[in-house]
């Protein structure tokens, strides 16, 4: 944990209200064009685009992980 989170930084809005994300932050995480922003509980998660786009898991698997969960 202590190496992720040895890079972190806190980022200021500007007047406008956005946010610069440094270029070796999109650099590690291979975001080189459009992002998406993702809010999971109290989280603002960005993500590329294409991958977002994409399931995590097949939908069959999803599907039965779903149904394991509610047994």
């Amino acid at each position: 944990f202590r190496q992720f989170v040895l890079d972190a930084e806190r980022l200021e809005m500007d007047a406008n209200g956005r946010i610069l994300i440094p270029k070796r932050y999109l650099q590690m995480v291979g975001i080189d064009s459009d992002v998406r922003f993702l809010g999971v509980d109290d989280t603002i998660e960005i993500w590329a685009k294409e991958k977002l786009e994409k399931p995590l898991i097949p939908p069959e698997e999803f599907s039965t992980k779903i149904q394991e969960m509610m047994n």
